[in-house]
């Protein structure tokens, strides 16, 4: 994040349990960087739960990646 043009939303997937930590840290480092009412930020893979999605400040969270489509379609329409 260098303050250039930011093009909402951001989507992070896994399937790794150990990088479940990076996820929260793109979270926070949006918030760091002072864009984050700009992105709807979007979680999801095999070892994320919709109450992790919650607890690191995502905007959403799906199962796959057609979900996460529909899902930052609905979000960035509000």
């Amino acid at each position: 994040f260098n303050g250039e043009t930011v093009s909402p939303p951001i989507k992070v997937f896994t399937s790794s349990p150990a990088s479940m930590a990076e996820m929260a840290a793109v979270v926070k480092e949006a918030e760091n960087a002072g864009i984050r009412d700009r992105v709807k930020i979007i979680v999801g893979g095999a070892p994320i739960t919709e109450d992790f999605a919650k607890s690191i400040g995502a905007d959403g969270y799906s199962t796959d990646a057609g979900q996460a489509a529909r899902l930052a379609v609905q979000l960035l329409s509000r």
